[in-house]
């Protein structure tokens, strides 16, 4: 869950029913400061109550994913990751490493035509904490654009962002 936060950052959040402390992480998404709160469990009709408890050292919690040269993976997945954007492997460690992902004419997973060339800036970590590791991809083949990837702690959530800037 993320929420746009002004605070201190010497706080804890706490899930309310079991007085758990839980991982977080400030990030920033458009010039915006959000915390990120690893809500884990929520029913699906439900909800969990979450409190920001303030003027607490913060608790040093593993962080979500790692990141190495073109690869980025945590305990679910292992993805490889262009510089323009270009998922070419996708491998489900809790599937018997099971690869996701094969080429249909030549283009692989947000392939936006490519040809798995490696052009482009190198790539970034951005947003790196405890719930989660955003890794930026910036290109102008086969047209000026953004691509982002981000693993998250838990569970099998990977979020794909595709931003195209000209025409």
């Amino acid at each position: 869950c993320d929420y746009p936060y002004i605070g201190s950052a010497a706080i804890k959040v706490v899930e309310s029913a079991s007085d758990r402390e839980v991982p977080f992480q400030f990030i920033i998404k458009k010039n915006v400061k959000y915390l990120r709160v690893l809500a884990e469990d929520v029913p699906s009709l439900g909800y969990k109550v979450y409190e920001i408890l303030k003027n607490y050292d913060v608790k040093a919690f593993d962080p979500a994913a790692t990141v190495a040269d073109s690869i980025i993976e945590n305990s679910h997945y292992r993805i490889t990751f262009s510089p323009q954007g270009v998922i070419s492997s996708l491998i489900d460690k809790h599937d018997n490493n099971r690869e996701c992902i094969q080429p249909v004419n030549n283009l692989f997973a947000n392939d936006l035509g490519s040809l798995r060339g490696i052009s482009g800036s190198p790539l970034r970590v951005e947003n790196a904490g405890a719930v989660s590791v955003t890794l930026t991809a910036e290109s102008y083949k086969p047209v000026k654009h953004i691509s982002k990837i981000t693993l998250f702690r838990s569970g099998d959530r990977i979020e794909l962002e595709n931003y195209i800037l000209e025409n």
